[in-house]
């Protein structure tokens, strides 16, 4: 098994002249290389891709803020998120400065616990989605890659705070 995602990161960036995508990849600290500015001269819109992030300590979150703050003086640029994890969430909405003003989440990664099959893993869900559904949110699981799922569907719980998307998803 590789370390990716627990000891390295890196951000893989896709340019293309009005359009950014970088996708971030493992756990940001200290050691971690955050994407130079230039990337973004003469973008209109940045995409932030979550689905390999993992975590980050205190020294990745100034690094993050830093990051941040160069996307903040490209004159209108729109900022989306998308697979956004509850860790990040969490520390987005305890820390000032880690959220771009005006940035759009659109799909988010919802954790899950299975009591019965003792596995966790996350669900990725649209914005529009988990609005309508975010406090029946396990009822409306319809598949999984699970040997016996839905045998297990009354075993499954959001493995979060609700809480913390509800605030997300009223503010954006």
């Amino acid at each position: 098994m590789s370390n990716e995602g627990k000891d390295i990161f890196y951000a893989v960036e896709n340019p293309n002249a009005k359009e950014v995508e970088i996708s971030l990849i493992g756990f940001l600290s200290e050691d971690s290389t955050m994407p130079s500015a230039n990337v973004l001269d003469g973008a209109q819109k940045l995409t932030v891709d979550f689905s390999r992030f993992h975590a980050m300590n205190s020294s990745g979150i100034k690094k993050w803020i830093f990051f941040i703050d160069q996307v903040k003086s490209v004159k209108d640029l729109k900022v989306e998120f998308k697979a956004c994890p509850s860790s990040f969430l969490r520390v987005a909405r305890s820390v000032t400065g880690v959220m771009p003003p005006d940035v759009e989440i659109i799909s988010y990664q919802v954790p899950i616990y299975c009591e019965k099959c003792d596995i966790d893993f996350s669900i990725l869900q649209s914005k529009e989605k988990l609005k309508e559904n975010i406090d029946n949110f396990v009822n409306s699981i319809e598949t999984l890659d699970c040997e016996t799922f839905p045998k297990c569907k009354a075993n499954l719980t959001v493995d979060c705070n609700t809480n913390l998307y509800s605030y997300f998803l009223e503010s954006n």
